[in-house]
């Protein structure tokens, strides 16, 4: 009989902790109830709203990657990392053209 070798020892496959998870799920409540805040009560004004609510999307979208997704720089886990440097564009790409959907159709569809 052949050794078999037990694949959930591989790095590629190791999870993240519990602690790292909870850590996650805290955090993204409170940014996620932070940014809801922000908006319910109008508390800036909407230049400087616009750019909180950016800074906690980013916060978040790093967060995710981090905590739950399991990115980091080790060697084991280049591929995740190429993967997310192939993401990025397209993410950004989608972020820029929604708003500037949105930006054209309140210019075409709202009156002055």
């Amino acid at each position: 009989m052949s050794q078999t070798e037990n694949t959930l020892d591989h790095v590629e496959v190791q999870l993240g902790s519990v602690a790292a998870y909870t850590v996650g799920y805290v955090l993204s409540i409170l940014l996620s109830g932070l940014a809801f805040g922000l908006v319910y009560t109008h508390a800036l004004p909407r230049p400087v709203m616009f750019g909180a609510l950016c800074g906690i999307a980013f916060a978040l979208i790093l967060l995710q990657m981090f905590l739950f997704l399991g990115l980091n720089l080790n060697p084991g886990h280049r591929w995740k990392t190429a993967a997310t440097v192939f993401t990025l564009p397209i993410l950004i790409l989608m972020i820029v053209l929604t708003i500037w959907m949105f930006y054209t159709l309140q210019l075409r569809v709202m009156p002055h």
